[in-house]
């Protein structure tokens, strides 16, 4: 753990990011001592810290995970950064000095993210994602819709649970970007009004999908909608591609391009820490 740079073992009371949740985070895979796809999780730390208008060191933050990463030498690691707006005086407005704080958190992973998990059963969450474009995107530390939507999704038995905007357009899971097959086309929601880019999501987006020559569009369907799914898929950097099996129990056919995509991603992600 480091603050401002400075080696540390506590978390201050009065750090913004434990009263506020004033921060950002970013979860990363390591295997054989590198980092899967580290530009992707630093280019939206970068645009985070631009819309929070919070000052680090992103050059020392990429030595510090890439450090973390080279301790995981046999398997796959886990590496989550957290930073935050650091300490600060009572009240929601964030001083003009501050000295930003961050965290770093390794575990082993209990399984190889690569390979793809059984497919998902998922339900459908009475829990709103809340529109607002000044956090869409970003990885920012305020994630208690997503918090209550898990819990529902324990409370179900199902493996997740998807949550829609307020207009009822199914947008992402608890703790996955959402992918849609309908007839020749890949759909995910945009990310503009809320929701997280995810990198697993931008990699689908620009590199898996194009070169096995998917169409990829971005838009949101409705629970009403779902019988013109013909394959459906989660992501995200844990959990890497898995297939979804049902939503809300309508079965979803087994689309032969989510295992294209799958094969795709781990064979680009092994040749990124070769």
């Amino acid at each position: 753990m480091k603050a401002a740079g400075t080696p540390s073992d506590t978390i201050p009371a009065d750090d913004r990011g434990y009263l506020y949740g004033d921060g950002l985070f970013e979860t990363l895979v390591a295997y054989r001592g590198r980092l899967l796809w580290p530009h992707l999780h630093l280019e939206r730390l970068a645009l985070g810290m631009q819309r929070l208008g919070m000052p680090a060191d992103l050059d020392a933050i990429g030595d510090a995970l890439t450090a973390a990463a080279a301790g995981h030498t046999e398997g796959f690691g886990i590496v989550r950064l957290t930073l935050t707006r650091g300490v600060g005086p009572r009240g929601y407005a964030p001083p003009p000095s501050a000295s930003s704080r961050w965290t770093i958190l390794e575990s082993i992973a209990e399984r190889d993210p690569l390979l793809p998990l059984e497919p998902a059963a998922v339900a459908l969450s009475d829990v709103i994602l809340a529109r607002q474009p000044a956090l869409a995107g970003i990885k920012h530390c305020n994630r208690l819709e997503q918090v209550l939507a898990a819990r529902q999704a324990d409370a179900l038995g199902v493996d997740d649970v998807l949550m829609a905007t307020e207009q009822g357009q199914l947008h992402s899971s608890s703790k996955a970007n959402l992918f849609l097959f309908i007839g020749d086309e890949l759909l995910t929601a945009p990310c503009e009004g809320q929701g997280i880019c995810g990198t697993r999501r931008r990699l689908v987006i620009e590199q898996l999908a194009p070169a096995l020559g998917i169409a990829v569009r971005f838009a949101a369907i409705n629970a009403d909608q779902l019988g013109d799914v013909t394959g459906a898929f989660l992501c995200n950097s844990v959990i890497g591609i898995r297939g979804v099996t049902s939503i809300a129990g309508r079965q979803i056919p087994s689309d032969e391009r989510i295992s294209l995509l799958q094969q795709a991603y781990r064979k680009e992600s092994l040749a990124c820490v070769a």
